[in-house]
């Protein structure tokens, strides 16, 4: 059997780990961009381990 990554198996799969905080967790990275003043304080490592559990379900 093939081994396949997480990002293949969420497509595998159809879904997300919780939709509902991945759509906050994007919504933040996207208020962040837009914010450019902020970005010095945004800490992206917590944003991505949010991201990941939230989002890819790991």
């Amino acid at each position: 059997m093939k081994e396949i990554s997480k990002l293949q198996l969420i497509s595998l799969t159809g879904g997300w780990a919780n939709p509902e905080k991945c759509r906050d967790v994007q919504y933040i990275a996207n208020e962040i961009q837009n914010h450019p003043e902020l970005l010095e304080e945004f800490d992206w490592s917590i944003w991505c381990d949010a991201f990941d559990m939230f989002c890819l379900g790991s």
